[in-house]
């Protein structure tokens, strides 16, 4: 705020500005994106069958007993960051892997699961080294002069390669997108892909004797969820070919699976602190709410009672061995009264 009325009267001059044409309001608008939890486990599920597919082609590792769901976790990329910290993604190693307009950016990252394993056993290669031939051949792989060249070395890359693009094509990537070398080339961590509503997408998968983490934007994910693009193409502008499956959903469809909590409470009565201070177990307090009035249900689990919204009002009973409420009217005719369910 301010006292200065000459501030005050440039202020609304200052916030003008020309209306962008249809084609920039288009390019510079941003889709707000956000996936349930059915959605990132299916993704994630998805990613992790993958994985389990290459690691039975190439002998890796049988797969787990106990299914592909243990040790997978998919989260939303603001989340993830808001778990760690900035230098955590400054330092991260990602690597582009694919990138393509229409379809999507990914990158993946590579953590061992424990400080115990050597160090020359924590690159993918050294990691697959010891799963293709033993910890003692791939340390004598890793330490050899022509380690680049050997066999053992080029079907550990070859694999590590193979893992990389199933991944990829599990997300619809197709080897046009990929990049020549896959994981060739570190990227830092894209600041718009941590943004909250931007879609994008965190999935840790067990990997060897490490954890792969792939970072998925929000339009690689809206593809795989078959989501129509959030604007219509520019002039010249590639798109994939690719039809959308599904339409969006509309707003109350999308949050129908979020909770709420709500209080039924009696009406609110005084006591004296002299009463308060002898109050032993046992006592009865007599409030000042009628046995013909009905309860209150408003919105709870707030620390600002000003804050909190009457819904209805409502007389207690019992169902099915609980306690249960018929709806009413409050009195000022608002409520979801009109149908109250039935006592029993």
């Amino acid at each position: 705020m301010t006292d200065d009325p000459a501030l005050a009267m440039r202020r609304p001059a200052a916030r003008r500005a020309t209306l962008l044409s249809p084609d920039a309001s288009a390019r510079d608008a941003r889709a707000l994106r956000a996936w349930s939890d059915a959605e990132r486990d299916s993704l994630a599920r998805a990613l992790a069958l993958a994985v389990q597919r290459w690691a039975a082609d190439w002998g890796v590792s049988r797969v787990p007993a106990h299914g592909v769901d243990a040790g997978v976790r998919c989260v939303a990329a603001s989340e993830w960051a808001r778990e760690t910290n900035a230098a955590v993604h400054a330092a991260a190693p990602w690597h582009k892997l694919a990138a393509a307009s229409g379809v999507g950016r990914l990158w993946w990252a590579l953590e061992p699961a424990s400080t115990t394993v050597p160090t020359r056993l924590q690159s993918a290669r050294g990691m697959l080294l010891a799963r293709l031939f033993g910890a003692a051949a791939a340390v004598g792989t890793a330490v050899g002069g022509d380690a680049t060249s050997s066999m053992a070395a080029e079907l550990a890359d070859q694999a590590w390669t193979g893992c990389l693009r199933a991944l990829a094509a599990a997300l619809s990537f197709d080897a046009a997108t990929l990049d020549a070398e896959p994981g060739a080339v570190r990227d830092p961590v894209p600041a718009d892909a941590l943004q909250p509503w931007s879609g994008s997408l965190v999935v840790m998968l067990p990997w060897c004797d490490a954890q792969l983490a792939l970072l998925i934007d929000g339009e690689c994910a809206a593809r795989f969820f078959k989501v129509p693009p959030a604007r219509a193409p520019l002039a010249g502008e590639r798109t994939s070919a690719k039809p959308a499956a599904t339409a969006s959903v509309p707003v109350l469809q999308a949050v129908a699976a979020q909770r709420l909590t709500l209080d039924v409470a009696l009406a609110p009565f005084d006591l004296g602190l002299g009463a308060l201070s002898a109050m032993r177990v046992g006592d009865v307090l007599q409030t000042s709410h009628r046995l013909d009035a009905p309860l209150i249900v408003h919105t709870g689990n707030t620390a600002d009672a000003g804050k909190r919204q009457t819904i209805a009002a409502a007389f207690l009973g019992q169902r099915d061995g609980q306690r249960a409420i018929e709806l009413q009217r409050n009195a000022d005719g608002s409520g979801h009264g009109n149908e109250p369910a039935a006592r029993r």
